[in-house]
Parts: structure tokens; C-alpha cells; sequence
């Protein structure tokens, strides 16, 4: 006897479940699906109930279709065409300028404190770490020498600190928003691309893409290295931190993927 519904096949009767609720071992009852367990289901909180589950935002965040947007300001996104600097308004979908005809951007950071883009130049002699404005003005050069090849680079918005990355130099290093105080927190790393921050538990994630690819991550003074992720990757470039579910998402540039794992592993 099924415990939810029966259906007649080729095979005989088979049982199957409501939406919300799985076969159990013994092919007749159902039994409760605890979707909070499974990603994706909701934006941020997550209720698990009978048959069902509810989602929630915290606080200074309104659902909106399904998921959880920011009550102030508009998202922007940063990104580099390596001859031009460029932000879109996510909402709006309003593109613009922040610079152009520059030799050759890689990595891209932001500061919403200073209201301030952040980037690396990669011209030949020329390595530079550079800021300016959002409209691009007051452009900076930060930091002129001891660069090779500066990656990708993170803004430390509460400490005013940038992380970066060199793959020649094979290290992550730390300079103060004013480039006047540099600092390499680890060295040795065969293959250096991608950087990013989880303020609330002050560590500083970066990707190593070389013969052993990780996902590492170290405290901001550089002590206590540890990989968080070193199975299943190729060539992980990108690298970004959710801070409000605990959960790092990075980009695979030879298996042409996107994927998660929580901080906690």
C-alpha cells in the first residue's frame, strides 16, 4: 500500500510521492524533503517545513522574485575590456566608462568606502597598481615597482588595505590604499590568479593554477594557510566570497565552470 499515491506501469504498481516528499527505502512511504539542504533553494534563510520550506532575507535586505536584494543602493559590477575600465548599474543595466585607452587591465577591485576602482596595468616595464574615481578622475598610480605581473586584486575596505597577486613574483601581497607600504604574505605560489576577502572571518582567499591547483586561504597577516579546495580543479581564475551565506564561488577557465563550496569545506 503506497503511502501517497500509486500508479500502474509496465513493471506493476509503483508508488510515488507529492512534491516535497521522496520514496523511502521500503518503495511505499514518503517521507519529508529537507530542501534547506539542498543549494540553491533559497537566497539566504531557509525554513525547512513539512512538505515545503520557506525562505527569508536578513535584515537590510527585501525579497524580491525569489531572492534576496539590498534595500540601499544599486548593485554595480566592475569589469575590464584590458583596454578599458567599465561598471554596469545592475538594476538599471546602465553601462559606463571609468577609464580608457589604458595599456592593459587585468584585475579589477572596488572600494564603496572611498568610492574609488582599483586596478592592474600589465604594460611591459610598466607593471602598476592604479585607482581613480568613478567618473575616472583622480586617477593614481599606487604602487610602480617590485611588479611583474599583477593579477587580480581585492580592496580591504575596513582596514584600507589592497591584496593582490603577482605570477611572475609567485606571491600574494598586501600594500595600504595610499601604496605607500607594501608587505609579500605569501610566497612560493606556482601559479597565483584570483584574490578575495571574507572581512567577517579576516581571511584572505586567493586561486593557485599551476600543477596543483587550490583554492587556499590565509589570515590577512598571512599566517595559517590552508587550502579550502584542492580536488576537481584545473585552472580556477576567478574567485568571489559570499560573506552573508559563508560560501566561496570561483570560475574554472578549462572546464568551463562555475562552482560553490561552503567555508567550512
Amino acid at each position: 500500500t503506497c503511502s501517497h499515491k500509486c500508479i500502474h506501469t509496465p513493471a506493476g504498481p509503483t508508488c510515488y510521492c507529492q512534491p516535497g516528499y521522496s520514496l523511502g527505502a521500503d518503495k511505499t512511504s514518503c517521507g519529508d524533503v529537507d530542501e534547506c539542504k539542498e543549494f540553491g533553494s533559497c537566497s539566504q534563510g531557509c525554513e525547512n517545513t513539512v512538505g515545503s520550506f520557506i525562505c527569508s532575507c536578513m535584515e537590510g535586505y527585501v525579497m524580491q522574485n525569489n531572492s534576496c536584494l539590498a534595500v540601499r543602493g544599486e548593485p554595480l559590477l566592475f569589469f575590464s575590456t584590458k583596454s578599458e575600465v567599465r561598471g554596469l548599474k545592475v538594476n538599471s543595466m546602465e553601462y559606463f566608462p571609468v577609464a580608457t585607452n589604458l595599456p592593459y587591465v587585468i584585475g579589477i577591485g572596488f572600494d564603496s568606502v572611498g568610492g574609488r576602482v582599483y586596478w592592474t596595468d600589465v604594460e611591459a616595464g610598466k607593471e602598476t597598481l592604479v585607482s581613480a574615481g568613478l567618473d575616472g578622475s583622480g586617477m593614481v598610480s599606487l604602487v610602480t615597482n617590485g611588479l611583474d605581473m599583477p593579477e587580480d586584486l581585492v580592496v580591504d575596505e575596513i582596514n584600507r588595505n589592497i591584496y593582490f597577486t603577482d605570477s611572475v613574483r609567485k606571491h600574494l601581497a598586501v600594500c595600504s590604499l595610499t601604496g605607500d607600504a607594501c608587505s609579500v604574505l605569501v610566497s612560493d605560489i606556482e601559479q597565483p590568479r584570483a584574490v578575495a576577502i571574507h572581512h567577517n572571518k579576516r581571511l584572505v582567499l586567493y586561486t593557485d593554477w599551476g600543477s596543483k591547483p587550490a583554492i587556499a586561504m590565509v589570515a590577512m597577516d598571512g599566517s595559517n594557510k590552508k587550502d579550502l579546495v584542492s580536488d576537481g580543479l584545473v585552472w580556477p581564475n576567478g574567485l568571489a566570497v559570499d560573506e552573508i551565506l559563508d560560501r566561496v564561488y570561483w570560475s574554472d577557465a578549462k572546464k568551463d565552470t562555475i562552482e560553490s563550496i561552503h567555508m567550512d569545506g
